[in-house]
């Protein structure tokens, strides 16, 4: 009977969940966002400060991953993010949470293309490092650390 239990729940793991179904397009202007840390340096766990190279873009044109979290229990954001990490072979350290206010008065948007779903880039970055890290700087200083628990 155990080994039925196990097999059934493995195989649920692969219908999907309220966590995994696609959010509207349009970002609310309060929306909450999450930023998944896989990198140590990306954060000061004795201060629970996220640093803000945890919000530097990569790539051409340069984004910012996040996820859109809205309606989500803690554990299924946190799931979101042990997933992700999972893909890349790495291990999920941390998340920073702040809502779609921490882009107010700067030229960054959301981009939200739910691909995975809950899926969006910030957009708009500066071509200026020194812009970027500004940007990122007011960002980081507008999120809370959560610490892998």
């Amino acid at each position: 009977m155990a080994f039925l239990r196990r097999l059934l729940s493995f195989f649920a793991s692969f219908i999907p969940t309220k966590s995994s179904q696609n959010s509207p397009r349009e970002v609310r202007s309060d929306e909450p966002i999450v930023r998944y840390i896989i990198d140590s340096k990306h954060f000061h766990k004795p201060t629970h400060v996220v640093k803000p190279d945890a919000f530097l873009p990569n790539g051409d044109p340069p984004t910012t991953s996040v996820f859109r979290v809205d309606g989500l229990s803690s554990d299924d954001v946190w799931g979101i993010g042990h997933r992700i990490a999972n893909k890349r072979s790495r291990t999920l350290k941390a998340r920073a949470d702040f809502d779609t206010r921490a882009l107010m008065g700067t030229p960054l948007k959301l981009d939200a293309d739910d691909d995975p779903p809950r899926h969006a880039n910030i957009i708009g970055w500066p071509l200026e490092k020194s812009d970027r890290l500004q940007l990122a700087l007011e960002i980081a200083e507008k999120s809370s650390l959560l610490v892998v628990p």
